[in-house]
């Protein structure tokens, strides 16, 4: 299994539907999952400071968890099928479906690992692609000598 981190959250004005990437841990392949606004709301509600006096529905369960004395080990990203992602909870040794933005926003908030087969990245991972302009500029330079300002 790979460990993943949280990268970004991305949330467009333009209508798609929100997406949160992880990235592997020692690597640079992201692991791109396409979500509902709720979905992406569970996550970035987790990178926030918890209310204590107010506490959402996955503190309550993180909670819980603790207050009995089991351990959520891990989160697993375990599939992929048809643009729709598949996650487990590890707790106490056995697996627990779950959704894959809350299996998330939960590895976050009790600062468990989250994981994923090397096959599902080979699968549907992604290497970022440098901006276009950065690649000219990378270009340029290869082309540029410092004999080339003598004449300003």
């Amino acid at each position: 299994m790979i460990e993943l981190r949280l990268d970004e959250i991305r949330v467009s004005t333009a209508g798609d539907p929100p997406l949160v990437v992880l990235k592997e841990c020692e690597g640079e392949r992201r692991l791109p999952i396409w979500t509902s606004f709720e979905g992406a709301a569970t996550v970035v509600a987790v990178t926030e400071a918890r209310d204590d006096e107010s506490p959402g529905l996955l503190d309550v369960v993180a909670e819980l968890v603790a207050e009995f004395g089991v351990k959520l080990e891990s989160v697993h990203i375990v599939s992929h099928y048809e643009g729709r992602f598949f996650a487990q909870l590890v707790v106490a040794g056995r697996e627990i479906g779950c959704k894959p933005t809350d299996a998330i926003a939960l590895a976050l908030r009790t600062q468990v690992p989250i994981r994923c087969p090397e096959q599902l990245l080979r699968e549907v991972g992604v290497l970022p692609e440098p901006a276009k302009e950065v690649e000219r500029f990378r270009e340029f330079l290869e082309t540029v000598d410092p004999t080339d300002f003598e004449e300003l």
